[in-house]
């Protein structure tokens, strides 16, 4: 998995990655169309700007990097939007 927090100039600021649930329920047995909660910890550079920033989500192919698709993306990345977080003095 991985979480991009953007810049409004498109830039990513800061992101994270990691394992889907650790290694406690591989990808590779999640049952076609069930939901699968996950959390993601994301550290916020101590000199970030106030302003507004969007929050991207993915899921990769850690051998190669290779993103996965995500039908119907727009974006052109294969990333999902999760909304926007809003950066306050």
């Amino acid at each position: 998995v991985f979480i991009h927090l953007r810049h409004p100039d498109g830039s990513t600021v800061t992101q994270a990655d990691h394992r889907p649930l650790g290694n406690l329920f591989p990808m590779s047995l999640w049952p076609v169309g069930e939901t699968i909660r996950e959390t993601s910890e994301l550290a916020l550079p101590a000199d970030l700007s106030p302003g507004d920033y969007k929050l991207w989500t993915g899921l990769y192919l850690l051998e190669t990097g290779e993103r996965l698709q995500v039908e119907n993306d727009t974006s052109g990345e294969n990333a999902v939007p999760l909304g926007v977080i809003a950066v306050e003095e």
